[in-house]
């Protein structure tokens, strides 16, 4: 998750990243964005339950344009927490496989090789901070 937050977010961990629209060229039209700090779609297979269940408002104003951020950021994390976790993960069990997914969609999809690459290479010192939050100084 850190990993793609960096990612996704700019500048790097923002929570109010401005939204990236998606052009869908069967329809020719904008139909949707991905928004927020992890920048995930505001449309599709995880913009219903159970990855949005509870949350009040990890999406933000559904919008087609080029927009900050206007959602909570918190349960945006929690939302995309969700979609890697209970969907991404458990299909593939593999965590760079599964953050070139989140990015990409499939293996062929565009971003999916340059992820995997940045997870193999930042996972380890993200692991090492978290395990650090974790069990305390020694």
């Amino acid at each position: 998750m850190a990993v793609t937050w960096a990612s996704e977010a700019i500048p790097p961990f923002e929570y109010y990243s401005d939204s990236n629209p998606r052009w869908n060229t069967n329809t020719r039209t904008y139909d949707g964005a991905d928004v927020g700090p992890m920048g995930i779609a505001n449309n599709g297979v995880y913009a219903k339950a159970p990855f949005t269940s509870g949350l009040a408002n990890p999406m933000g104003t559904f919008t087609t344009e080029k927009k900050r951020f206007d959602g909570n950021p918190f349960d945006n994390l929690r939302w995309a927490a969700r979609a890697y976790t209970m969907d991404i993960l458990r299909r593939t069990r593999d965590r760079a496989n599964a953050a070139g997914l989140y990015r990409a969609g499939t293996r062929t999809g565009p971003g999916y090789s340059d992820r995997v690459a940045q997870f193999n290479k930042e996972s380890k010192g993200y692991d090492d901070f978290f395990k650090c939050l974790r069990e305390g100084p020694k």
